[in-house]
């Protein structure tokens, strides 16, 4: 699907009904991959995607989130529309939503 950060990310089909994204970690980042396993496993609110699950296979690391259909949140800002779509009110209401 395309990068988040430095790391790689797939778009994973489990069966007809079932998708996820799934991020590939580089193997030299075990810190900053606990890190957003803690923080993510932790939070629940409707503007921070899911962390679903984790796995640890050997040296390689991997996260899968649910998947967003409208792409991320970074997508919306920064793709193709510009942003267009939120409004100032959108975006100030994430912004608050997220730092509480």
């Amino acid at each position: 699907m395309g990068e988040s950060g430095s790391r790689v990310v797939y778009r994973a089909r489990f069966d007809e009904h079932f998708q996820a994204a799934v991020k590939k970690a580089d193997s030299d980042a075990d810190r900053e991959f606990e890190n957003e396993v803690s923080l993510l496993s932790k939070i629940r609110h409707q503007n921070i995607i899911k962390l679903l699950g984790y796995c640890i296979h050997g040296e390689s690391r991997f996260l899968v989130y649910e998947f967003m259909e409208s792409g991320s949140l970074e997508t919306q800002l920064h793709g193709p529309t510009r942003g267009s779509s939120l409004t100032w009110y959108i975006r100030l209401r994430i912004a608050i939503d997220v730092a509480r």
